[in-house]
């Protein structure tokens, strides 16, 4: 199983400045915007992933956990982890030459030979490997980890993360300075 994992911290000191006089309010208005950000450039991944290997966000989103940033330690942490996906949730369909799914960038590809089965009731696309056609294997597409790390994700994941961090300090300033 593979585990990545992608941090947020910014520069801070200038809102720390202009705070230092109210206890706590520099890490109260800091942790608030980047909870925000970490979970807006989550949002951001699931979708980018979603859209290129054709599955449902909440297929997507089992993969992915957030580790808040807290008072004391200003970091907030998107890890993705998991292992390669079922064939059968890539939009897998039979054929007689064997199984088609949807790869990445939404072309179909066939897989030659394969089938669709239900064996202990689990259902996916298996296909028979060695000489005497067995033993029978699950096939497997791409990783979520593997999509995750795609530059255009990456990409995708820092222009989120600088205007939406921008958006949100300013709010979460405006609010702290209200409420105080």
């Amino acid at each position: 199983m593979l585990s990545i994992s992608v941090s947020i911290k910014k520069d801070t000191r200038e809102v720390e400045r202009m705070l230092k006089n109210l206890k706590g309010g520099a890490d109260k208005v800091i942790t608030r915007a980047l909870n925000k950000t970490i979970k807006q450039v989550e949002s951001a991944a699931v979708k980018g992933i979603a859209k290129n290997i054709r599955v449902t966000q909440r297929a997507v989103r089992t993969s992915i956990k957030i580790t808040r940033a807290r008072y004391r330690q200003k970091t907030a942490v998107i890890t993705v982890s998991g292992k390669r996906m079922p064939i059968i949730l890539l939009g897998a369909r039979q054929t007689r030459r064997g199984v088609t799914y949807k790869g990445q960038g939404g072309r179909r590809k066939l897989i030659p030979n394969a089938f669709i089965a239900t064996i202990n009731r689990h259902k996916g696309v298996f296909k028979r490997v060695g000489r005497k056609k067995l033993p029978i294997v699950e096939l497997r597409g791409v990783s979520i980890p593997y999509v995750f790390l795609q530059k255009h994700i990456q990409r995708a994941m820092d222009n989120e993360a600088s205007i939406r961090w921008k958006k949100n300090l300013a709010h979460e300033l405006k609010w702290f300075i209200r409420n105080a």
